[in-house]
């Protein structure tokens, strides 16, 4: 894939999709969709484009979409919220070991929230949205 086909794709995508990218955030999602509709933005596609038809630039290397994740939490995206007894990183790989994406906000994309004691906004934005909530560790893994 050429830059400009990447950029021109990167213009078209939802906040949403940005999202449930492993470690965009809503500032990150707001912030980039800001820039694609930027003069900025298209004058640095604009330019790609050039460069292509002169036979010079860069190809991108699409990642294989269709890797099949068959861990027990595959399919699932986990938001985690709250304090636990252990360190959230270390949950985070653990879920992802079997198979989830985790990811840092909640959106209408999120299938889990993983509430730990104190769990704040992101619990009642996950009650809002219908977000299936556990609230232990052991229920998951």
């Amino acid at each position: 894939m050429f830059p400009s086909q990447f950029l021109s794709k990167l213009k078209n995508i939802s906040k949403e999709e940005l999202i449930a990218i492993k470690g965009v955030g809503d500032v990150l999602a707001d912030n980039l969709i800001e820039f694609c509709e930027s003069e900025e933005y298209s004058v640095l596609r604009t330019k790609f484009e050039k460069l292509e038809i002169q036979g010079k630039g860069l190809d991108i290397v699409v990642k294989d979409k269709n890797v099949i994740n068959t861990g027990e939490l595959a399919g699932e995206i986990i938001c985690i919220t709250g304090t636990f007894d252990i360190p959230r990183p270390a949950i985070r790989q653990l879920l992802e070991n079997k198979g989830a994406k985790v990811i840092d906000s909640i959106t209408k994309v999120t299938t889990i929230l993983l509430a730990g004691e104190s769990a704040g906004s992101k619990l009642d934005k996950a009650h809002k949205l219908g977000v299936r909530i556990v609230e232990r560790l052991d229920e998951l893994v």
